[in-house]
């Protein structure tokens, strides 16, 4: 990408979208600053309903596959509600330094192992997306546990799964 602004960053995403993917912005609230807005790839299944294809890094109340309803303004779509849950969970983990040596994979190897996807934003921090089939509760004892040891700092973006 040539440019810097916002424009062209937008044009730049248009581009390179996936067929029959739209980008939908999700407004933050004033504690996530100097953050003002987020960004998710969505497959639109509606007029205006969209299926979330990835992990929030900022936005909370939503999971990957959630399907929202959002508004075209201008030539963007902005959230406006949770049309249909998909059992999904998000947390974000930010690393530590001491596990910054380690590799990726050996990091996130436990969370892997109980069936979590991880996307990376940078390399010290990820989305960590539990799926519906995944034991919620053994993932929050890896994510307390790796907290516990020093390895990471972790945080809830959406608990989706169904409460006991």
């Amino acid at each position: 990408m040539t440019g810097d602004s916002k424009w062209e960053r937008f044009l730049e995403a248009r581009r390179n979208a996936p067929p029959g993917f739209v980008e939908v912005t999700f407004k933050l609230p004033p504690e996530r600053l100097p953050m003002r807005a987020e960004s998710m790839w969505a497959q639109q299944v509606g007029a205006d309903l969209f299926v979330l294809r990835n992990s929030p890094f900022h936005a909370d109340g939503v999971s990957f596959l959630d399907t929202v309803r959002a508004e075209l303004r201008g030539p963007e779509w902005f959230f406006v509600a949770v049309h249909a849950r998909s059992g999904h969970s998000t947390y974000r983990v930010f690393l530590s330094d001491r596990s910054m040596r380690e590799p990726w994979e050996r990091v996130y190897a436990p969370l892997k192992r109980l069936g979590c996807s991880i996307e990376g934003a940078d390399e010290r921090w990820c989305a960590v997306d539990v799926p519906p089939a995944a034991d919620v509760q053994a993932v929050l004892m890896e994510l307390r546990r790796g907290e516990r040891e020093g390895r990471w700092e972790y945080e809830e973006g959406h608990f989706g799964h169904p409460r006991a």
